[in-house]
């Protein structure tokens, strides 16, 4: 577990099993089963792959490998590993999420908690797909300036521009158009 200081850590065994609220004032590693909360604020929560977690997690940085059932609040970063999952919302700064993993809830920035615009930024799995990104908003129609007014007149059909003629003819090659201008 990169980035998790074990010796320091509090850790929750594979064999454990705790029901209520867990505030640590150091990193956290979570290895059995936990229902509740985590509260490590200034640091790294770590969910292994075996975890199952049933509680609202808060820290400063929080990594599922295992499954998640709750609100995930990080003051800067969300990871969201391969093979994890994870149903609820996380409210940080940054979020990733790995291939074949697997998320439905939304992502909000932390200042964006209370208004209106995070309840558009939903994101749910569809059942064939683990994970996807939302679509993006549609674009006003925008007109596309034409070859005349990028380029100057239009050349008739068929005919290469003459700097393109110039160096087809200095590699060898014939030109089919007389566009010596």
């Amino acid at each position: 577990m990169t980035g998790t200081n074990l010796q320091a850590a509090t850790v929750i065994a594979a064999t454990a099993k705790l029901r209520g609220d867990l505030v640590a004032t150091g990193d956290v590693v979570i290895e059995g089963q936990l229902e509740g909360s985590v509260i490590a604020e200034g640091a790294r929560i770590t969910i292994g792959r075996e975890a199952r977690v049933r509680a609202d997690v808060s820290g400063q940085h929080v990594v599922v490998m295992g499954t998640v059932e709750g609100t995930l609040r990080a003051t800067e970063r969300v990871e969201i590993r391969a093979n994890a999952s994870v149903v609820g919302d996380a409210f940080t700064r940054r979020f990733s999420i790995e291939d074949e993993a697997r998320f439905r809830g939304r992502v909000t920035p932390p200042a964006a908690e209370a208004s209106p615009v995070a309840e558009q930024t939903r994101f749910e799995a569809p059942a064939a797909v683990e994970h996807y990104s939302p679509a993006p908003e549609p674009v006003a129609q925008q007109s596309v300036p034409s070859e005349s007014s990028l380029f100057g007149s239009p050349r008739p059909a068929g005919q290469m521009p003459a700097g393109l003629a110039a160096a087809v003819r200095n590699l060898g090659g014939a030109s089919s158009s007389s566009d010596d201008e």
